[in-house]
């Protein structure tokens, strides 16, 4: 069995100061209590569950909230034992969204997945990572629809999409 250790990283004055949380803390920071804005960083040890999506879900238990996410090469790192690159885990991971988990990821330097645990976190996500793609494919398939119902006539395209 995996033994949980968490430890609290943050920088002040360019040098990095880390030390263990109590286990109690810990797991309170775990189930979305008491998180704090600093990066908070928990660590398993032992092996990962030989399913590669139990594995990619235990290794995002540990990164609660946005405010906590584990950055893609960190999760390459995490999930080396499998043997699969970086395309193959955001493949997993979209079909783990497409399951129902609650995957959220944030883009940039301090980027990375973590698990959202609020309805505004879940609102947000979707907001920023997907609305603004779905209306960019809907004013393409109205201008396409457009054009063909003008070529072959209105009753020619039936919309189905969207």
């Amino acid at each position: 069995m995996s033994e949980l250790k968490a430890e609290y990283h943050f920088k002040k004055e360019e040098q990095s100061i880390q030390f263990p949380i109590p286990g109690d803390a810990a797991a309170r920071m775990m189930n979305g209590h008491d998180m704090h804005p600093y990066n908070v960083r928990f660590i398993v040890e032992g092996p990962l569950p030989p399913d590669l999506n139990l594995a990619i879900m235990t290794v995002l238990s540990f990164h609660i909230g946005r405010l906590n996410p584990i950055s893609r090469a960190q999760l390459c790192v995490s999930l080396k034992d499998f043997k699969i690159g970086d395309r193959h885990i955001r493949e997993r991971i979209k079909q783990l969204r497409r399951s129902g988990h609650l995957i959220g990821s944030l883009a940039g330097e301090n980027g990375g997945y973590y698990l959202i645990t609020t309805p505004d976190d879940l609102q947000e996500f979707l907001t920023r990572e997907y609305q603004a793609k779905i209306d960019d494919m809907r004013q393409t398939v109205e201008a396409m629809t457009k054009s063909a119902s003008q070529r072959w006539g209105p009753d020619s395209i039936q919309k189905k999409l969207l």
